[in-house]
């Protein structure tokens, strides 16, 4: 890897931290019921160490997703969670990150019932044979941990780490469903339930 390569890498991940650092002082703020009023460019630049173009590429990813506001002379400002894009995959991944709450869990739930049976009645329809061993691979493998009907713990609602087994089985109810977009490539959905895979 050349060194402009390395160049374009090392920005690209300072982006990604300025982006997520804010979206965590976004996120814990909107918990508290808290709007946050961010300081002038120049004071958050030197809070967070960062140029004002990193400071703004970051400010505007969360504008894009709702998150925040920016009007001239009135600065930036936090929105509230309503107006977010809540199934944003980064947003999805920011909340796990900052610790789930029982808003958060319940709204993953709410989602998955209302999407998932659909997915999984095309899935049945379309899929081969060899696919449907799969898919029922994936099951059985999810009933041996007693997590077969259970929302909860599908979700991780109850603290647990969800099986690698358990997002496979829905990858596959996608495909077979159809999940593909307009120009033919299979794009894969905001996966609701992904970003609690590392919570204990």
């Amino acid at each position: 890897m050349g060194a402009a390569q390395l160049d374009l890498l090392s920005v690209g991940r300072l982006h990604s931290r300025v982006t997520s650092l804010l979206a965590h002082r976004v996120i814990d703020s909107d918990r508290n019921g808290e709007i946050v009023t961010f300081p002038k460019e120049a004071d958050l630049c030197l809070e967070l160490g960062v140029s004002r173009t990193s400071l703004r590429e970051a400010m505007k990813v969360l504008a894009d997703k709702g998150m925040v506001e920016m009007k001239p002379k009135a600065g930036t400002r936090s929105k509230p969670r309503a107006e977010w894009r809540l199934l944003d995959p980064d947003i999805l991944s920011w909340q796990a990150e900052v610790g789930a709450d029982a808003q958060f869990l319940r709204d993953l739930c709410e989602v998955r019932l209302a999407i998932e049976p659909t997915a999984a009645g095309f899935a049945a329809v379309r899929a081969t044979e060899e696919e449907l061993a799969r898919i029922e691979q994936c099951l059985e493998e999810r009933r041996k941990l007693g997590v077969g009907a259970r929302v909860g713990a599908v979700v991780g609602c109850r603290g647990q780490a969800i099986p690698e087994h358990d997002v496979e089985a829905r990858d596959h109810d996608r495909e077979r469903a159809g999940d593909r977009q307009d120009h033919g490539e299979k794009e894969p959905l905001p996966q609701p339930a992904r970003p609690l895979h590392s919570m204990e």
